[in-house]
Formats: structure tokens, C-alpha cells, sequence
């Protein structure tokens, strides 16, 4: 039993201290046939500092600009992760899936634009 609870801290003290590295880190994934979501991330110190979540369509345009509701659903998501640094709680599986993706990026220090 000893031996199992020190697997269970060594495992949680590894991901816990994983380090982000100071960057912007942005990606995109289609779900549908009409816009692209995606999610821009800015790191520093180790903390993500500002988060950007939106769908834009073939021209560039951003679907917040034409659908208010989405807008302040995506600005509460995006402020509910920078405040809490955790997806967890978060209910938008897109959302999440994408700051997931960017979380391995910035513990690698890959910084750019990705398409997924």
C-alpha cells in the first residue's frame, strides 16, 4: 500500500510541476462546415495571462461579432480559465480540447499556429 501511495504522489508531483514557457500559442480545428474554432493563448511566468476563444469563417470573420450570445459565453470561458488555470470545469468540449493540445505545446515551448 506504501509503495502505491508514492507511485500516486511521484505521479501527481511530475504533472503538477510541468512548466509552461512564455509564448503565444494558437489553434485550429473545424467542426463544422462554416467556421473555425479556435483558441489563442499568452503565457508568461509560467501562467497563462490571456486566453481567446472564437469561431472565424472562410473570410476572417469572427463569429462573436454576429452572435452576441456566443460572445459572452466564449469571454466567460476564456476569463473562467485564466482565473482558475484549470479546464476541469469548464463545459465546452472544444474549448477544452484545444487548450489541451496548446497546454503540451507551451510545456514544450512550441510556440506558434497550428491547425488541428
Amino acid at each position: 500500500m506504501k509503495k502505491l501511495i508514492f507511485f500516486i504522489l511521484l505521479f501527481t508531483s511530475v504533472l503538477t510541476f510541468s512548466e509552461l514557457k512564455d509564448g503565444t500559442y494558437s489553434v485550429e480545428k473545424k467542426y463544422d462546415a462554416n467556421y473555425a474554432t479556435f483558441v489563442k493563448l499568452i503565457v508568461k511566468n509560467n501562467k497563462v495571462i490571456g486566453a481567446q476563444y472564437d469561431k472565424k469563417n472562410s473570410q476572417g470573420k469572427l463569429y462573436s461579432m454576429d452572435n452576441p450570445t456566443f460572445r459572452d459565453q466564449s469571454l466567460a470561458i476564456s476569463r473562467k480559465f485564466v482565473s482558475t488555470q484549470s479546464v476541469n470545469d469548464i463545459s465546452d468540449s472544444n474549448f477544452r480540447e484545444l487548450v489541451k493540445f496548446l497546454l503540451e505545446k507551451a510545456n514544450n515551448g512550441q510556440t506558434g499556429d497550428f491547425k488541428k
